[in-house]
């Protein structure tokens, strides 16, 4: 019913401009708030997560339409708000939950960056050595047989990775629900606690977080400054050290790439560093 009514004909009819003025319950979509009754009503299990997810995940595909991936946004934003409010999240269900999700998101990314960074390279080996003349010629051959090798080696491994589209390279709106679930949980959830036990839990995500500071999803990469920014000065996590080193070299390059100092991501940025001056000794900044 929720797939109909998002994604199938009930949505395509809902959103007619005919149809719509002369209805007035089809003015509204309900199945979101019910998506989100459904996250908060559930048992925190994996497999129960799982299965409320698989509408998501089905349809990351098509996400390459802007109309499709914006119904999805919604529905994970819906599912965050409802696991917010699940009274059977535990502290380490939920930890134990994120770091397999984070990481499956985060392999799927890393993969992809450096499959690029690759291409990037074998491109700028090809034009330094087209720069000789004596071997324009054969050059020209080898990057056309390359180009060609490339096609047929991208067309299967594509087919290979995933039969149904593009699904892998929209992972990053689970990386975000999972970080969007995390900050909740952080800020007034079962995280919030700065108990032994609690911060037992947090600490293996620390590593996480920063390699999330390397994805190129602007939304992902502010939902983890934000999430590290709420960890860095708790002491009393054996991991902040490390993470603080870490996280510092991410936020040089990444502050390398904003247009300005008044950029969101920028202002993410300066408030992550300012936390990991004032309350973290261990941390010099890079010079």
């Amino acid at each position: 019913l929720l797939t109909a009514a998002i994604c199938l004909q009930v949505s395509e009819a809902k959103e007619a401009t005919a149809f719509a003025s002369k209805y007035k319950e089809a003015k509204c979509c309900r199945a979101y708030e019910a998506y989100q009754h459904l996250a908060a009503a559930i048992t925190f299990q994996p497999s129960n997560i799982d299965q409320l997810i698989q509408l998501v995940k089905a349809k990351l595909p098509a996400a390459t339409s802007p109309t499709v991936r914006s119904k999805l946004e919604q529905l994970l934003a819906a599912a965050a708000r409802g696991l917010g409010q699940n009274p059977s999240v535990t502290a380490e269900g939920l930890t134990q939950w994120l770091r397999e999700q984070l990481d499956m998101c985060l392999r799927v990314e890393e993969a992809a960056r450096a499959k690029a960074k690759a291409a990037v390279g074998a491109a700028t080996a090809v034009d330094r050595g087209s720069s000789s003349k004596k071997q324009r010629a054969d050059t020209a051959t080898a990057v056309n047989c390359n180009a060609a090798a490339a096609a047929d080696t991208n067309d299967t491994t594509a087919a290979a990775e995933s039969a149904g589209g593009d699904g892998p390279a929209h992972m990053y709106l689970l990386c975000h629900f999972c970080l969007t679930v995390m900050n909740g949980a952080l800020k007034r959830g079962v995280l919030s606690s700065r108990d032994p036990g609690t911060l037992a839990q947090i600490n293996p995500l620390l590593a996480l977080l920063v390699r999330c500071l390397y994805g190129r999803h602007l939304g992902s990469v502010q939902a983890a400054l934000k999430a590290l920014a709420l960890l860095i000065g708790v002491q009393s996590l054996p991991g902040v050290p490390t993470a603080a080193a870490s996280a510092g070299r991410a936020l040089s390059k990444l502050l390398q790439k904003v247009p300005d100092a008044g950029h969101p991501l920028a202002q993410d940025c300066f408030k992550l560093l300012g936390a990991m001056l004032r309350d973290c000794p261990t941390y010099t900044p890079p010079t």
